[in-house]
């Protein structure tokens, strides 16, 4: 997962998966704290303040793990995103505003035991199974009855992750179908 404690983060069509409550992740770049996840941004370009967090490292926040997360006086945008909980749930929130605030918009949640932890979802966030190909081999690229394809409304980005343009209807998460 992500976090942001001062200033301002934006994440957009990011896929975050199987947040662990257990030692703090590092520092991200920008100022923005990483917390735990694995965490598999969008393109460079799919970021304009900079990534948030890092890569494949556990992390908590008190004894809670979180997809996304802002405390302290941070700000942080979460759009376009898939946060998924495969892994044991106990304990773990998806988008979670302790202090702060937080934004969301046309993002997926799924398997937290708490989806909503201090933020109201936004009317275009949704709580369902995202469909992810293979995910126990990493491919959390979207199966082709996803709800999550082509639901991308209003992104303006244009490559995926993988360099991929992402056509005039795009999917959520960091793979295009």
């Amino acid at each position: 997962g992500v976090g942001q404690a001062q200033g301002r983060g934006v994440i957009q069509h990011a896929t975050i998966v199987d947040m662990l409550a257990g030692a703090e992740g590092p520092a991200g770049p920008a100022g923005a704290g990483g917390r735990g996840g694995q965490r598999i941004p969008g393109a460079p370009s799919d970021f304009p303040r900079g990534a948030v967090g890092e890569e494949g490292t556990p992390g908590t926040v008190g004894d809670r793990a979180v997809g996304a997360e802002v405390s302290g006086d941070g700000s942080l945008t979460v759009r376009w995103s898939i946060l998924a909980q495969l892994a044991d749930n106990a304990r773990t929130r998806g988008l979670y505003e302790q202090f702060g605030t937080l934004a969301t918009r046309s993002n997926t949640l799924f398997g937290f035991e708490v989806d909503f932890d201090g933020v109201a979802p936004s009317g275009t966030d949704s709580v369902r199974n995202p469909q992810f190909v293979n995910p126990e081999e990493g491919d959390f690229t979207l199966r082709a009855n996803s709800s999550e394809v082509d639901n991308a409304n209003g992104s303006d980005v244009r490559i995926d992750r993988n360099g991929s343009d992402r056509g005039i209807l795009r999917d959520r998460g960091a793979f295009e179908r």
